[in-house]
């Protein structure tokens, strides 16, 4: 199987430069961090693995647990990885 660090880099490489061309390093340093344990929580572990749920209706269900922490282009960032499966 790959290596976590090379399945991850294009998507950190793809947010790096969102949030450099935005100017918003920081707010996007947030955002990921937010992500990361909403991520990381053990009731959202179950959820990502259930096949019930379309991918996205489970970017959908992550982006509502994130409110207001991430903006529309984190929000659209977070479906890109639920597209691909990469939220867990």
């Amino acid at each position: 199987m790959a290596e976590i660090s090379t399945l991850a880099r294009p998507y950190a490489r793809a947010a790096f430069d969102i949030a450099r061309d935005r100017e918003a390093m920081p707010e996007w340093s947030e955002m990921l961090q937010f992500a990361a344990a909403v991520a990381d929580d053990g009731r959202m572990g179950p959820l990502l693995d259930d096949p019930r749920y379309t991918r996205e209706q489970i970017a959908e269900i992550f982006i509502h647990v994130g409110g207001k922490q991430l903006n529309r282009d984190a929000q659209n960032f977070v479906r890109v990885l639920a597209d691909n499966r990469r939220l867990a």
